[in-house]
Parts: C-alpha cells; structure tokens; sequence
C-alpha cells in the first residue's frame, strides 16, 4: 500500500482534478485526500472502490501502479538496440580513426581520412542525434501526431542526407581507388612519386568528383552539425513517436 497515495495522485493530476474537487465528489476533506497522497493514513477498501470510479481506473491501478503498456515496452526495446548499436559503430569509427591516423603518419598518404571525416564521421553524429532525441521521447513519453506537416519534415531531413550521401559518394569511391592503388604501390616497393596520371579519371569526371567532394568535404569538418538531421529525423518520424503539433 506504500505506492497507493502516489498513484492517486498520479492519476488525479491526469484528470487535471484539484484535491477540492476530489473531496467533494468523495465527501470527504482536503486534508483527508492529501492525507492519502502524502502517505499519512490509507484509503480502506471501500473508499479505494470509490477513488477508482472518480478516477475511472481500478482498485488494483490504485494499489499496483498502472502496468507497462505493449507499446512502451517496444520503445524500450528500441532505445536498447538503438543505444548499443551506436556505441558499437562509435567505438567502431574512433578504432578506425586511430589506425588510419597511425598509417598516415608512416607513408604521408591522408586520402582515407577523408571517407572517414566525410562519410563515416557524419553517419555517427546523426546517428547519436536520433538516439538523444529518442532517449527524449522514452523519459517524458511524449506522443505525436501524424501530420503532413511531420512527414514532410521527415522527407525533407532524410532527402538532404540522401543527397549528401549521393553527392559524396563518387569522391568517396575515388579516394577508396587512390588508396588500393597506393598500397599496391607502396607494398611493390617502388621508388619515385606514385604516378597518378595513370589511373585518374580525366575531363569532366574528374571536374564533377573534386567539385561535389571537395566542396562537401569542407562541412565534413564539423561533423557535429549533423546531430541536427538526426534530431530532426527521430522528432518527425510520425510512424512512431514523437513532438505534439
């Protein structure tokens, strides 16, 4: 019976009842139905049958809390997976981070690290910006609707990272060429500079790789920017929960 004067006051608080108005429709006084939920005396059973129809719930809500509905516990679960996944592919891209450092400083060839600040860095930030913003939702339970206006936003963060993929995709692929060449070059034990004229793509290829790359690669160096569409993605996913609009 220890929890009962919180979960009255629990769920009177739902109702948006004062405890006036609680005691009137009980016939009782104020200070009897603060009594309860202050811990200071208990309902009898008769009066815990009466509180449960005001509060339109029942006795053993009163008694036992109210139980985890088959929706929170599927949130929990998610948050779970979401929470362990992104540690793992954080620890994952700081491993990778170090030992792409510690090459570069043996042979002087920094293409690799720009995959990483460009690609695999950003992809962690937003994907810490969805689990901070589901974390959110799971502690103060806050539901959404499911608007046009939410889904747009949906589209609308989840195209623009597309986009950013899409955009550095083709320098990504090249600079993942540059390195299996220059290891193959580096490994043979060749002397003299690494002849790149002669697997670089050459033209308007190679205009449309620099320009999309370089000019994303320069927002690649603040990848913390990219908690913002991974907040947005998770606050506007209105398949499951999210802001009240």
């Amino acid at each position: 019976m220890s929890n009962v004067g919180k979960n009255i006051k629990k769920l009177r608080i739902r109702k948006k009842m004062t405890q006036e108005e609680m005691a009137e429709r009980l016939f009782v006084s104020r200070q009897t139905v603060s009594n309860y939920e202050n811990h200071k005396s208990n309902p009898d059973v008769d009066m815990l049958v009466r509180i449960a129809e005001i509060l339109e719930t029942d006795v053993n809500t009163l008694i036992y809390g109210e139980a985890v509905p088959p929706e929170r516990k599927k949130q929990i679960r998610k948050w779970i997976v979401l929470c362990l996944f992104t540690i793992v592919y954080g620890i994952f891209v700081a491993f990778l981070t170090e030992r792409t450092q510690q090459w570069i400083r043996r042979t002087y060839f920094g293409e690799p690290m720009i995959v990483i600040k460009g690609l695999l860095q950003p992809l962690l930030f937003c994907m810490l910006g969805y689990t901070i913003m589901e974390t959110v939702f799971l502690i103060f339970s806050v539901q959404s609707r499911k608007s046009a206006c939410v889904r747009w936003v949906f589209r609308g963060a989840f195209g623009l990272l597309l986009l950013y993929v899409l955009l550095f995709l083709p320098y990504a692929i090249q600079t993942a060429v540059e390195t299996v060449k220059f290891i193959q070059w580096h490994n043979a034990g060749l002397e003299g500079t690494f002849p790149w004229e002669h697997w670089l793509p050459s033209g308007w290829e190679r205009m449309v790789i620099w320009f999309t790359g370089r000019i994303i690669y320069q927002y690649s160096y603040y990848p913390g920017l990219f908690l913002i569409p991974g907040l947005v993605l998770r606050a506007s996913n209105s398949s499951a929960q999210g802001f009240a609009l």
